[in-house]
């Protein structure tokens, strides 16, 4: 294939195998990566079309499992648009083209959240000071589309504007529509203490959705209209049944609270809310386990300035939990993730008053000292045009290989948090957060600097 066999980037190898050799598809290919170069199994390769278009030409070699870019992408096949949308009925009312700076960040099994600043005497500024967007509950929605696919939405609850010498910028802030979850509580249903639930955990984080956003149950509180709790428009994605049975009690913290403590139990499953087709859609998801071909290491070249921190100076190795109760009557239990004692013995207490009895604390404590088991901080510089790449070949939640062998340090990490920076003139720049599914918990960090501007 021509493509192929014309690459700048796959020049200059030579095949002992004569048919491999001889082979119009692949004359003169380099294999950089030395597993693949050296692989005796480099044998009669088919090469599979997954896509092709203007953008991207992507392969497969069927044998290996690993992929070649053609055309890596280049600053005009990444195209980010942001829109604003009517809260209320999920339409576009305006597109932001002149916005100076855009920064949003997607979380595993924590909130999202967003800022961007767009010049104020700016067509754009201009128009948002006609429409009147200014903080007052849930009026407006930032949306953003790479490549026209839906990757972030962020409810708009801060306004302000900075004046100062003709050069006046708009700054639009808020958290992502996630916070749709945590802004209504999880209340238990009329004559119960809690709303307990044990079973899947897909299921049990759906329920929690459903009994207190789209169908709210019917509650013990006075003057609670509970289907005026309803959130319009909201829906789920099927229920695919992800994950192991998890144990939870939900009493008056947020329904994103709730959700969450059963994705860190079950320690697989992430969750997220979509806008598509005119809907809010509440997702559960566990990510693809790419970390055989989505791989960063310095031999590849895609990343540089490497740091390697070991930390341990806000780790725990003993909980001490409190339940249900007051004073003297309050549910108490211990416990540990490693038996140390002594000086080595680190305890802290954590509050857990939705919890009745000693056996749910600890699991509940189980479940948290899972997520603190790693101390090694890697940050590193990411190449640009080199792969892999941000939204094709990973994402939120996937999993991915990191490696320093020289250093001694080969892991498997799951993409914990994407923070996502768009400045004008400058490539578009992806950090990744790699680790646990813990909030705010970054094993790895990877500055992500794609060669992509953002629009002019």
């Amino acid at each position: 294939m021509a493509e192929i066999r014309d690459s700048q980037a796959i020049q200059g190898v030579e095949f002992t195998d004569a048919e491999i050799r001889d082979s119009q598809a692949i004359q003169g290919v380099v294999f950089r990566f030395p597993e693949i170069r050296d692989s005796q199994v480099i044998q009669l390769i088919e090469w599979e079309e997954l896509s092709a278009s203007d953008i991207v030409v992507e392969r497969v070699w069927r044998n290996l499992g690993y992929r070649y870019f053609a055309n890596p992408q280049t600053p005009e096949n990444i195209d980010p648009r942001v829109m604003i949308l009517d809260a209320a009925t999920l339409l576009p009312i305006a597109e932001i083209e002149s916005y100076t700076d855009l920064h949003y960040i997607k979380s595993w099994t924590d909130l999202d959240r967003f800022d961007c600043k767009i010049g104020a005497q700016t067509f754009d500024g201009l128009m948002l000071k006609a429409l009147g967007i200014v903080p007052s509950g849930y009026d407006f929605i930032l949306q953003v589309l790479i490549n026209n696919v839906f990757d972030f939405a962020g409810i708009i609850e801060f306004t302000s504007i900075d004046i100062e010498n003709g050069k006046d910028v708009y700054t639009l802030k808020g958290g992502g529509i996630d916070k749709i979850l945590a802004d209504k509580l999880a209340i238990p249903p009329a004559g119960l203490e809690t709303d307990s639930y044990s079973d899947i955990a897909e299921n049990v984080m759906r329920a929690l959705v459903d009994v207190n956003l789209i169908n709210p149950q019917v509650t013990d509180v006075v003057g609670l209209n509970q289907g005026q709790r309803t959130v319009l428009l909201l829906d789920q994605t099927p229920n695919l049944t992800l994950g192991a049975v998890v144990q939870v009690e939900a009493r008056n913290q947020t329904v994103f609270e709730a959700v969450r403590e059963a994705a860190l139990q079950d320690g697989e499953l992430g969750f997220q809310v979509l806008i598509e087709n005119g809907e809010f859609l509440f997702d559960v998801f566990e990510g693809t386990d790419r970390s055989d071909y989505v791989v960063f290491a310095l031999d590849r070249d895609n990343i540089k300035k490497l740091s390697i921190t070991y930390d341990k100076s806000n780790y725990a190795n003993w909980l001490i939990l409190g339940g249900a109760g007051e004073g003297a009557t309050r549910a108490l239990a211990a416990t540990t993730s490693t038996g140390d004692v002594g000086i080595k013995r680190k305890e802290r207490f954590q509050d857990a008053r939705e919890l009745a009895t000693a056996a749910l604390l600890q699991d509940r404590g189980g479940a948290i000292l899972e997520t603190e088991g790693d101390f090694v901080s890697i940050t590193g510089d990411r190449l640009p045009i080199s792969y892999p790449q941000y939204k094709i070949d990973f994402d939120l939640g996937d999993l991915i290989t990191f490696s320093a062998p020289e250093y001694g340090i080969s892991v498997v990490k799951r993409v914990v948090e994407v923070e996502v920076i768009i400045s004008q003139g400058h490539p578009l720049e992806v950090r990744l957060a790699l680790g646990k599914a813990k909030a705010r918990q970054s094993n790895m960090i990877l500055r992500n600097a794609l060669q992509a501007t953002s629009r002019s």
